[in-house]
């Protein structure tokens, strides 16, 4: 039961989102993967009470495959300095 209902709380957070920003795609990730076919059911069940059609059709929801998301974003940000010659010193005022 305790799933079920963060399943429909994770479904209202993504309506919301997707009423805001307007993706096409929604990647779940983290934790909520080792759970999603507990949650699913009432998370979706939420998204075509609450989503607005026009979204509904559009909006992709993805669960990641990756096994540590955080820390590849991270490895991003910090090659993109790299990259771009960014030095943290730089980025202080």
């Amino acid at each position: 039961a305790v799933l079920e209902e963060i399943g429909a709380w994770l479904g209202i957070a993504i309506v919301n989102l997707v009423h805001l920003f307007h993706p096409d795609v929604v990647i779940l990730g983290g934790e909520l993967t080792l759970f999603y076919e507990r949650l699913a059911k009432s998370m979706h069940q939420v998204l075509v009470q609450r989503m607005l059609p026009e979204f509904r059709s559009r909006t992709q929801i993805v669960v990641s495959e990756m096994l540590d998301p955080g820390l590849i974003g991270a490895g991003a940000i910090a090659l993109q300095h790299v990259l771009n010659k960014e030095t943290i010193l730089e980025q202080v005022p």
